[in-house]
């Protein structure tokens, strides 16, 4: 029997067109835990933070190794900014504050891309991946039990933005 090519696990949405490279790497991530499930790696793989916008989709993308990248639905972002440190700090702050976080979210069964105006999280874990979607005003007005993750969230985003500019730039 030939091996079949498994199905990916991003669409497009009535909201987004994500390119084909973001639907790549973000399946490519969703994946993870299986792949270091099979090799007896144990616990937290990874997080995402996903935020709607009208029209496009930005992905945080934090790796227990300390790889952290930021995805754009549209195409391009940053890749590899984990070895800032001031980057990695920020990224390990919001990986163990997602790990606490585990009660607050649902087991994911799908992963679809947050509506516009909200932002949805999945924790990557051997043990499974979990999953919540909140609307972006609510979370950052301190009005959902995600909310400290939200804002972990943004300081990693900030860090990402400082530190992978090109030498020059202002």
């Amino acid at each position: 029997m030939p091996h079949e090519k498994p199905l990916p696990l991003t669409t497009a949405s009535a909201y987004y067109k994500p390119v084909d490279v973001y639907c790549g790497l973000r399946d490519q991530i969703l994946r993870l835990p299986a792949e270091r499930c099979a090799v007896g790696f144990s616990g937290t793989v990874g997080a995402l933070m996903e935020t709607g916008f009208i029209g496009a989709v930005a992905s945080l993308v934090m790796l227990s190794d300390g790889a952290t990248s930021l995805y754009l639905s549209s195409g391009g972002g940053v890749i590899g900014a984990g070895h800032h440190k001031p980057v990695a700090s920020a990224a390990s702050a919001f990986l163990e504050a997602a790990a606490r976080s585990v009660n607050a979210m649902q087991p994911a069964t799908e992963f679809p891309l947050p509506l516009p105006k909200h932002t949805r999280f999945f924790l990557l874990s051997t043990e499974g991946t979990w999953t919540a979607e909140a609307v972006d005003q609510e979370l950052g007005n301190n009005r959902q039990p995600l909310s400290p993750l939200f804002h972990l969230g943004h300081a990693v985003i900030t860090a990402v933005r400082r530190h992978s500019r090109p030498p020059g730039a202002g």
